[in-house]
């Protein structure tokens, strides 16, 4: 699990891996140290808002020292990033794939009589 923490504390904020032993939540490590607000997942990346009005694309590499991030986006002047979530592209179904295919056949088929 991944928590984001905004503390200014020095080594307690940022992007926090936990582990469950089975009985409790374990803190892991730090993925990211900057002070992060809000989290996304992918399926592959982390993306985090930070305190810096920034949101960073994280690469988890199962240590603080494997893991990498970079900014993707920074909020302009006067501008205050409070959230991020993640939205899949919608992808269509075969079925209306082939049915569109089919009706541009036939629409072709029709223009050339």
């Amino acid at each position: 699990m991944y928590v984001a923490d905004d503390t200014a504390t020095a080594g307690l904020g940022g992007v926090i891996k936990f582990t469950f032993d089975g009985t409790n939540w374990v803190r892991q490590y730090n993925v990211v140290a900057t002070q992060s607000r809000s989290l996304a997942w992918d399926g592959t990346n982390l993306y985090a808002v930070t305190s810096g009005n920034t949101v960073l694309k994280i690469l988890d590499g199962g240590s603080a020292a494997g893991s990498s991030s970079s900014v993707i986006y920074t909020g302009g002047t006067n501008t205050a990033l409070r959230g991020i979530r993640y939205v899949p592209a919608a992808v269509p179904e075969p079925t209306t794939i082939a049915a569109l295919g089919l009706g541009l056949v036939a629409a072709i088929k029709r223009r050339r009589r």
